[in-house]
This record gives structure tokens, sequence and C-alpha cells, in this order.
């Protein structure tokens, strides 16, 4: 069995618990929000910021990801040691 195929066997008797225990509804509610706040905190920022204007132009993750080094002069230039 892969380990995609058990973490798959291990969440359905945890979502079979989840659905049975009424009071554990709070926990899903609770999660739910959590995660909304997460992803928000990640990606508004990434708005006001104009980093994802960079994305949207040049695909996915273009420009992001790319190291910074020192150049001869000592001041930091980009690499392109991502592309």
């Amino acid at each position: 069995m892969g380990p995609y195929a058990r973490g798959w066997a291990l969440a359905m008797p945890c979502w079979r618990v989840l659905q049975q225990g009424n009071e554990l509804i709070v926990f899903r509610v609770v999660s739910t929000i959590g995660v909304l706040i997460v992803t928000a905190s990640l990606v508004v920022p990434g708005f006001f910021t104009g980093l994802w204007q960079g994305v949207a132009d040049n695909g996915a993750g273009a420009g992001l990801w790319r190291r910074r080094r020192s150049g001869p002069s000592g001041r930091a230039e980009a690499s392109d040691a991502g592309r």
C-alpha cells in the first residue's frame, strides 16, 4: 500500500468520527475559519504589494523565486538560477 493510499485509509475513519460527533462541528467550523485566515494572510499582501501582478504577467512564480547573490560590485543582483 502506497503512502497516498495509507493516508486516504486513515482519513476516512477520521472523517466518519467527525460526522458522527455533533459536538465536533465546532472543530470543523473553527478549522475552516483558521484556514481562511491563513490563506488570506498569504494572498492579500500579495495584492497590495503587486506580487501577484508579476505572476499574472510572467507565469506562475516568475521572478519570485530568484536567488539573490552578490555581484562583482558587492551589491545584490538577481540570478537566473531558478529558470
